[in-house]
């Protein structure tokens, strides 16, 4: 639920400016079930385009589970008419993006399942070939893109560069990268001046916005630090600070008249 309110309120619409009927180029990796779908989610409720490109290779805690992986969790939600968006594109994921360091058989399986559904497959040993073929899907669905986001951190994001590990979470200083022929989807968007949301470091986003960290027990929906402005009467505060001077001031004068 948290990573919703992150992904929705915070960033998509507060930070990055995104309006209604946009469309925003997304990277999904599948170690993330809950925020890529949280994104979805955000993109439905404001109604935004996204145009969504996934990796199957997923980390420890991710989807990965041969039978039910995220794709099949996002396909499921989206024939319940839970989501209205969903991939339009597949990668293997894991080393090179290309599953090199995955069980072939298994990554067949798979991708072959995605093939059926309609997805388009990525399979690009050279990774500037892959980035390249992700930009052409991006940019034939729309040659105005809003905002690009970035769930997770699979090899197309930051390409063969160690820039992830100085990267920020949320919106993102597009001034902060270099492009060149090793660099990701990032930092090209970034270089074209758009807006860039980087989401992988969840404990800190929740430290940000104060919201718990593995709970204990389920907190109450709608409540949260996230939800609320905190805002201070300056004017107020300004006028009582004033307003207490002026009778020391006044204290003072007496105090001397009635000394003398």
């Amino acid at each position: 639920m948290y990573s919703n309110i992150l992904t929705r309120r915070k960033f998509i619409k507060d930070e990055a400016g995104v309006k209604e009927e946009d469309y925003v180029a997304v990277n999904f990796s599948s170690s993330f079930p809950a925020l890529n779908i949280a994104t979805i989610v955000a993109c439905d409720v404001m109604k935004i385009n996204p145009i969504i490109i996934t990796s199957v290779g997923a980390s420890t805690w991710g989807g990965n589970n041969l039978e039910f992986t995220y794709l099949d969790m996002e396909e499921f939600l989206f024939n319940q008419g839970l989501i209205k968006n969903k991939t339009i594109a597949v990668s293997a994921g894991g080393s090179g993006d290309i599953g090199k360091d995955m069980n072939t058989e298994e990554l067949n399986t798979i991708l072959d399942r995605m093939r059926d559904l309609g997805k388009t497959i990525i399979f690009e040993e050279d990774l500037k070939n892959n980035i390249d073929l992700r930009k052409e899907i991006y940019y034939e669905k729309s040659r105005n893109i809003s905002c690009f986001i970035n769930i997770g951190g699979n090899i197309v994001a930051f390409g063969d560069t160690t820039d992830s590990i100085n990267a920020s979470n949320g919106l993102m200083d597009n001034d902060f990268f270099n492009v060149n022929s090793k660099t990701g989807l990032v930092q090209y968007f970034s270089s074209k001046n758009i807006p860039v949301i980087n989401i992988i470091n969840i404990k800190d986003l929740a430290n940000e916005y104060g919201l718990p960290i593995d709970p204990s027990t389920d907190f109450i929906l709608g409540q949260g630090d996230v939800y609320y402005t905190y805002s201070y009467p300056l004017k107020l505060i300004l006028a009582v600070v004033t307003m207490s001077f002026s009778l020391l001031i006044i204290l003072k004068r007496i105090r001397s008249n009635y000394e003398d």
